[in-house]
């Protein structure tokens, strides 16, 4: 199943219908690394390489990444009536810098984003519209449980 990040300008996209519990944003743990990157399709002096774990395909992180752990002001995990896990994140002011480096970063329709966590890529989903903040991650297996533990 591939992941999914859609655009929301208004917190209302956060309370959609059928939401199980109420959504409670949190802050990401102390010492969680979260990072949005660019996806090239060639090595470059200003990428580095990580193996995407779903397909096993190295990919070309743009550097530095668009988006930090430090960028991020609140994360909400919410499950649907249908058990679908997503993850949203709201980062910094929308005057921000990291917020136009965001939508910045994905004006082309079709870019590729590598969602590393910890380390690890988590999703690599291809924009379909600029994304500001929040930005919202569903679809994969990933857990409530594995989305979870990065919150506090």
């Amino acid at each position: 199943m591939g992941y999914q990040i859609l655009l929301s300008n208004a917190a209302i996209f956060l309370c959609l219908p059928g939401c199980i519990y109420e959504p409670r944003p949190t802050r990401l743990k102390p010492g969680v690394t979260f990072e949005v990157y660019t996806v090239a399709a060639k090595s470059s002096p200003n990428t580095k390489s990580l193996t995407d774990p779903a397909t096993m395909s190295v990919l070309n992180l743009v550097t530095p990444p668009v988006v930090t752990a430090a960028n991020i002001r609140d994360a909400t995990v919410t499950i649907d009536e249908n058990n679908h896990v997503s993850f949203s994140v709201n980062i910094d002011e929308p005057s921000a810098p990291s917020a136009a480096r965001l939508e910045s970063a994905t004006a082309v329709f079709g870019t590729k984003l590598a969602i590393v966590i910890n380390g690890e890529i988590t999703a690599v989903p291809s924009v379909v519209a600029p994304i500001s903040s929040p930005f919202h991650v569903s679809g994969g297996s990933l857990s409530a449980g594995y989305w979870e533990e990065l919150v506090e």
